[in-house]
């Protein structure tokens, strides 16, 4: 069965219980209201995990995951139906596991699972009902697909704040993608071997985080009073992009924020500097080239971890916003 037809089944079989595991309260006195059920299944779509790291407990990376919890898959229609229970979860090959209350599953796994949910009473009486989990991708994440070539990655301010819109070029056709609400990205190909140059841009709202304080902090820089501190501050500080940080630069700035200007001379309103970008001398990133694109040869796998670092320029105070 195709992943998109075993979806349709499982999307139609929601609206039914599934009602050959029924739990039966084990006491005499358990309300007399009718026992919870499981639902039939529930679809749960993969988010991507950024950076990708192990989830999972089986010691490699993953690069998307989905948590799932008991109470997910229960019919619950009062709250008396969870009153005086606990619940956990298992694979339905796994042994029950009283404490095991929510399970993760990654790219690795099979797109339908089979569970059970279980319910305890305070004595440790158990009962179960089966139902199924249906892992979904979505434009970002291809864990099952046909896609052969996928590449992702995690714009994010220097304070981990994802940047939201941001255009995402990977070759020089002209296709791009924009950053989701999270910051992340991905692309898909159907071939192998290509070359790509991940190229992300922002070119809009210029004043967006930029105010007096700013010209405060950057005069304090120039004066020595008060290093910026940060080559990413640094970077947003040089308006001009003229290699260093003066007085020009607060010309420019002030210039923008009073209106005389429009746009930034000499720089598009955010730069992107690759995450794992080593600063030789991080209180001068000028000292050498700063690559603003990432470049990838003979690509013929999944590359995850595509990072930058969003500078908002004349930004040094760090409250743009990102969304």
């Amino acid at each position: 069965m195709t992943i998109l037809s075993t979806k349709l089944v499982l999307c139609a079989a929601l609206s039914l219980t599934f009602l050959s595991h029924n739990f039966y309260p084990p006491h005499a006195d358990s309300p007399t209201s009718a026992p919870p059920l499981c639902k039939s299944g529930i679809i749960k779509e993969m988010q991507l995990v950024v950076p990708a790291s192990d989830v999972n407990g089986d010691n490699l990376s993953d690069r998307a995951m989905v948590t799932v919890y008991p109470i997910d898959f229960l019919e619950i229609n009062e709250p008396a139906d969870t009153a005086g229970f606990t619940f956990s979860i298992n694979r339905s090959a796994a042994t029950a596991d009283r404490s095991q209350d929510h399970l993760v599953f990654t790219c690795d796994d099979f797109t339908q699972i089979e569970l059970e949910i279980w319910r305890w009473d305070a004595d440790g009486n158990g009962e179960s009902c089966t139902t199924y989990l249906l892992l979904s991708e979505n434009e970002v994440i291809h864990c099952f697909g046909s896609r052969t070539v996928a590449t992702s990655g995690f714009i994010a301010t220097e304070d981990g704040r994802g940047v939201h819109g941001v255009k995402v070029f990977y070759d020089q056709s002209g296709i791009a993608v924009h950053t989701r609400p999270d910051g992340t990205y991905a692309f898909f190909e159907d071939d192998y071997g290509l070359d790509y140059t991940i190229n992300p841009q922002l070119d809009e709202l210029p004043l967006n985080g930029v105010t007096t304080f700013d010209l405060v902090l950057i005069s304090k820089h120039i004066l020595g009073l008060e290093p910026l501190g940060s080559p990413y501050k640094m970077l947003a500080a040089d308006v001009n992009r003229s290699g260093d940080i003066s007085v020009m630069d607060l010309i420019e700035l002030r210039r923008l924020i009073l209106n005389i200007d429009d746009e930034l001379q000499n720089s598009t309103s955010w730069r992107f500097i690759p995450a794992d970008f080593p600063f030789s001398n991080p209180e001068n990133p000028w000292q050498e080239d700063l690559p603003e694109v990432i470049n990838l040869n003979a690509v013929e796998e999944y590359i995850y971890g595509l990072d930058f670092i969003a500078v908002k320029v004349g930004d040094v105070s760090g409250d743009a916003e990102v969304k």
